[in-house]
């Protein structure tokens, strides 16, 4: 049984504009947080994180051209971190906060 052809390596040039893309990404994520974006920063910043991760996969993996068993393989890792993640989530979403006697706030106001 014979192996399938290797995929070409990326070129020097193409991996280091992907480097650029994913370093301008970058400052993007950065420069909002000084924007007044209200809501919608955190969405913005995932969104952003989304793409450097399909730049990573689509450029630097090379998922596109590898066996069909590492893509699979690849899918299944990413698709569980994402239920980790949303798991993660809901626990945080669902639990109550109570706070300990120190942290409760003084019914009156503190002597000047």
């Amino acid at each position: 049984m014979t192996s399938p052809p290797a995929s070409p390596p990326a070129s020097i040039r193409q991996l280091l504009l992907t480097w650029a893309a994913m370093l301008v990404l970058l400052a993007i994520i950065a420069a909002t947080d000084y924007l007044p974006l209200g809501d919608y920063r955190p969405w913005l910043q995932f969104g952003v994180a989304g793409l450097i991760i399909a730049l990573l996969v689509g450029f630097w993996m090379n998922l596109a051209t590898s066996p069909a068993a590492v893509r699979i393989a690849a899918f299944a890792a990413i698709f569980f971190l994402i239920i980790l993640v949303f798991l993660s989530f809901n626990d945080f979403l669902t639990r109550h906060v109570d706070l300990s006697p120190f942290q409760a706030l003084p019914s009156i106001p503190a002597p000047m």
